[in-house]
């Protein structure tokens, strides 16, 4: 009796050390991210996931920063072995990190695919002006006075743009279709450029103003398009080409080229 309750005791301080030994807020982890922070020129973000058996990396296009989702119970030698073995690659991703660009007055940002200068004009109240070679974005004396952002005021008429030229588009294709949406919102996601929900809501991300005019066509197609399918089927994607003959290409922009609407910081 007194061995079997010696072998639950020892048992459970077993189970304690591995969980200890695993925790990735344990001192041993912490040294090592600083070590790879200071060796490597990492800077590591921790993901912990019950659902995940394996280590995940992903390095932010943007910032260079190492998100790695990684098992809830992991230790610190497997951790830095995967980073180890993974350095050539992980600096090959932080060699194509993308620079941001702060949205000013005079900078030039791509609109319909062309770039072109952006300015003030304190004097219009209301509307913008759109030329092939600049977007003058109205900023009211009182306006100034009062510090409304700038870079609100350049992201408000993008969103102006995104609903003119996204209302007329889907009016048009789902007309085609014989369908109707309900409504259509322009949101900022990091994933995915629109959406379409079973209330026959369309969302359409604002950037995609910055995008070639048919590549934002072809997304508009895609999701009206699920009005009808709400799936990825073959008749979904015969319905896309019905609306869009060329998709193809378009999507293999967004692929190659679509991060780069989201270098503009507003």
């Amino acid at each position: 009796m007194t061995s079997y309750i010696n072998l639950r005791k020892f048992d459970f301080m077993v189970q304690i050390v591995k969980k200890i030994l695993t925790q990735t807020n344990s001192p041993s982890f912490e040294s090592y991210l600083r070590y790879a922070n200071k060796v490597y020129g990492l800077d590591i973000k921790i993901n912990k996931s019950k659902r995940v058996r394996r280590i995940t990396p992903r390095v932010c296009q943007f910032s260079g920063e190492l998100r790695l989702t990684v098992p809830a119970l992991i230790r610190v030698g497997a951790f830095s072995n995967f980073i180890e073995q993974h350095l050539d690659w992980i600096n090959l991703q932080k060699a194509k990190i993308i620079k941001q660009i702060q949205i000013s007055e005079g900078i030039k940002i791509p609109i319909f695919g062309l770039e072109r200068i952006i300015l003030s004009d304190s004097e219009c109240w209301e509307d913008y002006s759109l030329t092939s070679e600049k977007l003058t974005v109205p900023t009211p004396i009182f306006q100034t006075r009062h510090k409304i952002n700038f870079k609100d005021q350049v992201k408000n008429v993008l969103i102006q743009l995104s609903n003119e030229f996204f209302n007329d588009v889907c009016q048009r294709d789902s007309a085609k279709l014989g369908v109707s949406f309900s409504k259509i919102s322009y949101k900022d996601p990091k994933s995915r450029w629109g959406s379409c929900s079973s209330e026959r809501k369309l969302m359409f991300s604002w950037r995609l103003i910055m995008a070639p005019r048919e590549v934002s066509a072809y997304v508009a197609a895609h999701e009206v398009a699920h009005l009808v399918h709400m799936n990825h089927s073959k008749s979904f994607w015969e319905t896309v080409r019905f609306l869009c003959p060329d998709y193809m290409s378009h999507r293999l922009w967004l692929r190659y080229n679509g991060k780069m609407l989201h270098r503009f910081i507003f």
